[in-house]
């Protein structure tokens, strides 16, 4: 004969764990979200460093990972550099709060850089 043994979870830990696994077991619906943005300039050919990463030259389009919401996941920043010698122009740089901030930022549908704007004259 084989004796069965049970453990009884108290009922209020039971509940938590239930109401914890169902808040976070819909935090997500699985999917991964992206957005394009089209990225422009003035001069066109501006090259385009994302996060640290040469990407290529105006105008082109980038996916970037987005929340369901249409908010950048992690801090996302654009760089914009003249291409060659060219002067009189100046680099640019955009960037964007990720969505657990205050300051989160929608993604927008297209970024435009004015090469020829010095960034200090504000």
């Amino acid at each position: 004969m084989t004796k069965k043994m049970t453990t009884k979870i108290p009922r209020k830990i039971f509940l938590s764990a239930l109401a914890a696994l169902a808040l976070f077991g819909c935090a997500t619906d699985g999917q991964k979200y992206t957005r394009t943005i089209a990225v422009s300039s003035t001069p066109s050919g501006a090259e385009i460093v994302v996060n640290g990463m040469p990407v290529a030259k105006t105008p082109l389009a980038i996916e970037v990972e987005a929340t369901k919401s249409g908010h950048f996941i992690n801090r996302f920043e654009i760089i914009a550099r003249p291409s060659g010698n060219a002067e009189g122009q100046y680099i640019q740089v955009r960037s964007f709060a990720p969505y657990s901030t205050k300051d989160a930022a929608k993604i927008p549908e297209k970024i435009e850089f004015d090469m020829r704007a010095n960034p200090r004259a504000n």
